[in-house]
């Protein structure tokens, strides 16, 4: 599962916020070690400002 759709999953379950930004850690730690995909890691801090009200 894609880490925009688990932080969607984990907020639409009474908002669980912890494994939310568990979710957004593990993808920070992943995309650390390899050089990921710069427009990926923009999309997905455009989801964690809109979600979760964090601007990265």
């Amino acid at each position: 599962m894609a880490v925009r759709e688990q932080i969607r999953v984990c907020l639409a379950d009474d908002l669980d916020a912890p494994s939310a930004l568990a979710a957004v850690d593990a993808f920070a730690a992943s995309a650390h070690r390899s050089a990921g995909d710069a427009a990926g890691r923009q999309g997905l801090a455009d989801v964690v400002d809109a979600l979760l009200g964090v601007r990265l």
